[in-house]
């Protein structure tokens, strides 16, 4: 259960299931199972072409598309701006370090 609450008004969300849709990853680095246990409607790889993702994604018919972060990867960029589900939210994205990091190692 999702539970959101703003000033304005008390929303609660009961999932029925959850369907993970990775991005195609092209460094050959498997999804890690933590994150696949938590598909209970199942694993979709999303493909690197707009056209078939957009329709992988259309035709779950979804109520709820959460995106986890938009700006890692440019197909959640793009899926985005498509209207997949009735209602699309964006997470939190991925935190930044306030370290920058090089081959030669890091500094603050």
């Amino acid at each position: 259960m999702l539970l959101y609450v703003s000033s304005s008004f008390l929303s609660v969300l009961c999932l029925t299931q959850v369907i993970i849709l990775p991005v195609a990853r092209t460094d050959g680095k498997p999804l890690s199972p933590f994150i696949a246990d938590w598909a209970d409607g199942g694993v979709h790889e999303v493909s690197l072409s707009l056209s078939h993702a957009r329709a992988l994604v259309a035709g779950l018919d979804l109520d709820v598309l959460v995106f986890a972060d938009l700006l890692s990867e440019p197909m959640n960029h793009y899926l985005a701006h498509s209207r997949l589900a009735t209602v699309q939210v964006l997470g939190k994205g991925v935190t930044v370090s306030h370290y920058t990091c090089y081959a030669g190692g890091c500094a603050a």
